[in-house]
């Protein structure tokens, strides 16, 4: 029997989280006009999507990212939970002032 502070006992280490996505609303933000962007198939958006796939993973950058934003949102994680820690503590020494 896991504790009930052991939260990884019951984590699935495989769930995916999606990170990004790419639409044909996304290349006229971009400044492709309707008309370049009304050629491309189904098929076509799919092989952008691949290929932006590829190179973000090839190049390092979603290691490098990754990494970079779990240490942020780790540390910030962290100082919540000191803040918390450091104002029960001075209210328990207001109480008893």
């Amino acid at each position: 029997m896991s504790s009930a502070g052991d939260k990884s006992s019951s984590v699935d280490w495989h769930t995916p989280y999606i990170i990004t996505s790419v639409s044909r609303a996304d290349l006229k933000d971009i400044g492709f006009n309707e008309s370049e962007i009304a050629t491309l198939t189904e098929e076509d958006m799919r092989q952008i999507a691949r290929e932006m796939e590829e190179t973000y993973l090839g190049i390092g950058l979603f290691w490098e990212s990754l990494k970079t934003n779990a240490q942020q949102f780790l540390e910030k994680r962290k100082g919540r939970a000191g803040a918390s820690l450091s104002e029960s503590r001075k209210g328990s020494s207001e109480d008893v002032l």
